[in-house]
């Protein structure tokens, strides 16, 4: 999500704004049979210049009066339009962590090679992931787990492909889903890629099936290890002579892609989408969560449910 050129407002925002000026607009005229006073009763709901609400009206972006609109005004013109209680669904926006590991697992799958990511918890790693499966065709994704055994993670991975899993031992799962998974490659374009997401909580039995797996898979399948800390378990690992370590890290390329959290400007344009534009509430937001995605919801969500109380506990005045 882009935020329009020179004007202190995403686009989604501002187009929202502008539809909800004119539908004000509208309801006034049926109202009181007339257009005169509109802008100037909007206006005093926002506490804002009746200019601002005829420039939005008339979509006047290259205005440099619509150009010096903060972004506290916005907000108020949005509070005045009911607006923070209709945007109660959560907009992701595209943040420095997403562009990384969706570009890594892209990479991934296109050269059909192995890859690991680590980053802290909360930072989008599972969020990117996910969307990159739902966006990007044949793409297995297996979430981790510290009770998953070497059977369950077989049994999940047999399931995403649709293979029929009953009665089979290990060996025969590994060698349905390979094949299939070769099949696909040979048949289509589009290379598969696996994804294990929290491979760090992955026991030693289940990390010894990747190596399998990529064994079997190489040249055919791209494959992604993500979770937090999975650097630091694999250098312990290797450290301590444990069975496999070498080979996972070699075959991840001997590096691990670590993530670094959202950006000030990531969390800035996350408030923005969401309809959080008070520069206060901005800078507590990234103040409290240090590029932590999962932590700025959780803030983002508590500002809007106190929009939406405010509004709701208003008084309509009656004149009758």
């Amino acid at each position: 999500m882009q935020e329009i050129q020179k004007l202190n407002i995403h686009e989604t925002l501002y187009a929202q704004i502008h539809q909800g000026v004119l539908a004000y607009k509208t309801k006034y005229l049926a109202s009181h049979g007339k257009e005169s006073g509109w802008q100037k009763e909007l206006a005093q709901k926002a506490a804002v210049s009746h200019v601002y609400i005829s420039l939005i009206a008339k979509d006047k972006r290259a205005d440099k009066t619509l150009q010096a609109i903060g972004r506290d005004a916005w907000a108020q013109i949005a509070l005045a339009l009911n607006l923070a209680s209709e945007q109660s669904a959560w907009t992701a926006v595209p943040t420095s962590v997403y562009k990384s590991v969706y570009k890594i697992c892209y990479t991934a799958k296109r050269h059909s090679y192995a890859v690991g990511i680590d980053g802290e918890a909360g930072i989008g790693k599972t969020y990117t992931l996910k969307r990159f499966q739902a966006l990007e065709d044949q793409v297995v994704f297996v979430q981790g787990s510290v009770d998953l055994s070497a059977k369950g993670f077989l049994l999940e991975l047999a399931t995403a492909l649709g293979i029929q899993a009953e009665g089979k031992s290990q060996r025969e799962l590994t060698d349905s889903f390979c094949r299939q998974l070769r099949n696909k490659s040979i048949a289509s374009r589009e290379k598969p890629l696996v994804i294990i997401d929290e491979a760090s909580k992955l026991r030693d039995s289940v990390l010894h099936k990747f190596i399998t797996l990529y064994n079997e898979l190489e040249g055919f399948c791209g494959f992604v290890l993500c979770g937090c800390r999975l650097e630091s378990k694999l250098i312990t690992g290797r450290a301590r002579g444990k069975i496999g370590y070498d080979e996972i890290y070699s075959r991840l390329g001997a590096e691990i892609k670590k993530q670094e959290p959202c950006t000030q400007q990531d969390l800035t344009d996350l408030c923005l989408a969401n309809g959080i534009m008070q520069t206060a509430k901005i800078a507590n937001i990234w103040h409290q969560s240090r590029g932590h995605i999962r932590q700025a919801e959780r803030l983002i969500k508590h500002y809007k449910h106190e929009q939406t109380a405010t509004q709701q506990a208003e008084p309509q005045l009656s004149f009758a």
